[in-house]
């Protein structure tokens, strides 16, 4: 039995790796969808703006990402960071996950960072946060039923 010599080997090891990064890239939408982002932002917004520790104080980060996993699913996220309401004034970062599902599901922390930093995931230029900074004011300063 002959062996592939290196250059052999490392050509058909390359144009795996092609083959994964094209596959990735065609899976992912050109642009984002509008009414994905929105949908996003809404849940979001509908999380943060719960009474409690992780009520955000300031949005530092939010982006819009396309997942291809490896079951062959597809799955529009929001990623990002913010500081909390914290009454001791800590400054630290919480990260978050949004992702559509069948309906949403809410990530915070080391499962929103794993889940974040797939690197299947194509992001989508732009950063959100100030829009859904934005939409937390004004659904503090909404009329509560």
């Amino acid at each position: 039995m002959r062996l592939p010599n290196a250059k052999v080997l490392a050509r058909g090891l390359g144009v795996w790796w092609l083959g994964l990064a094209l596959g990735a890239a065609q899976a992912a939408p050109a642009q984002p969808d509008p009414a994905v982002l929105a949908f996003l932002m809404d849940k979001a917004t509908q999380e943060f703006s719960q009474p409690g520790p992780m009520h955000p104080k300031r949005i530092k980060t939010a982006r819009l990402g396309h997942l291809h996993d490896a079951q062959g699913r597809d799955l529009d996220l929001l990623c990002g960071r913010f500081v909390p309401t914290d009454p001791s004034g800590g400054k630290a970062e919480v990260p978050f996950a949004t992702l559509k599902t069948g309906d949403y599901e809410q990530w915070l922390g080391g499962q929103a960072v794993g889940l974040c930093s797939q690197p299947t995931i194509t992001w989508f230029k732009g950063d959100h946060a100030q829009a859904l900074m934005q939409r937390l004011r004004a659904a503090a300063s909404a009329p509560q039923p």
